[in-house]
């Protein structure tokens, strides 16, 4: 079995593949908290207790696959794929791996892994040109040209990140959850909060994307969401095409098939 780790800012998540090639649905996986300075120990623990609760052990995973945005992170990641695993060579994605991806873009090195794998798997899943919005610790919009180009993007502020810098700047502002409003113009100080951060995110999916598609010349853009918040809103912006979760797992999965096909020899899936 493949185990697949996306490790963010904020959160991290774990998936664990079959073997066959094209399966990449995660025959399990979940989410963590992303703690820096963790040792190969602590990461391990909580994966193999959802390992052993799933019925699985250390010893049915075979090969690993990471994308990984904390370099503080990278070397207990790698001891523990490869001592506490026993994995060899482990793929770690950067933009020096081979993923399908042509870069129109001046340094392709300054671009994070989970960008790289998303965009990876937005062409092989869904076709380019596109455009890819990641919901996480900021929100990301990643450009892909009709030809397959990986053009660059935005990174603003998350979702929660602007709504915990709110709170933390305005002593008398109490932490809101970040739900859909049930209107826009908010009826207390919490309501106020929701609707703004609610409807500031709407209004920056709108005009971002407005002004990518003119840039690009492309009217008919296919629209990505994946992320924690992703489906949130969807309601009140209908401009989202696909709502993908495990976009950047699925990606993690392809980018290993291509690298084992490479290795034998041949190729596994191809841009479309």
């Amino acid at each position: 079995m493949l185990i697949g780790i996306d490790v963010g800012n904020t959160n991290s998540t774990v998936g664990i593949f079959a073997d066959a090639p094209g399966e990449l649905t995660p025959l399990q996986a979940w989410r963590f908290t992303t703690k820096q300075y963790m040792t190969a120990d602590e990461m391990a623990a909580p994966i193999i207790a959802h390992l052993m609760h799933a019925g699985l052990s250390a010893a049915h995973i075979s090969a690993g696959v990471v994308a990984c945005v904390v370099p503080s992170l990278e070397r207990s990641l790698r001891l523990m794929l490869e001592g506490v695993f026993g994995l060899r060579d482990p793929l770690f994605v950067d933009s020096a791996t081979d993923c399908g991806l042509k870069y129109a873009y001046p340094n392709p090195s300054e671009i994070g892994a989970d960008r790289i794998v998303n965009a990876a798997a937005g062409i092989a899943l869904y076709g380019a040109p596109l455009l890819i919005i990641d919901f996480g610790t900021a929100t990301t919009f990643c450009c892909i040209s009709r030809a397959g180009e990986y053009l660059g993007g935005q990174i603003l502020p998350g979702v929660e990140v602007s709504l915990q810098a709110l709170t933390v700047r305005a002593e008398k502002l109490s932490s809101v959850s970040i739900v859909r409003p049930r209107q826009v113009i908010g009826k207390s100080t919490a309501d106020g909060m929701a609707a703004g951060i609610y409807y500031q995110t709407i209004g920056a999916l709108e005009l971002i994307t407005q002004r990518i598609r003119e840039e690009m010349g492309e009217s008919n853009l296919k629209i990505i969401a994946t992320g924690g918040l992703a489906g949130l809103f969807s309601a009140d912006w209908p401009g989202i095409g696909v709502i993908d979760q495990d976009m950047t797992l699925k990606g993690l999965k392809l980018i290993h098939e291509r690298y084992i096909a490479k290795q034998a020899g041949g190729s596994l899936w191809m841009n479309p």
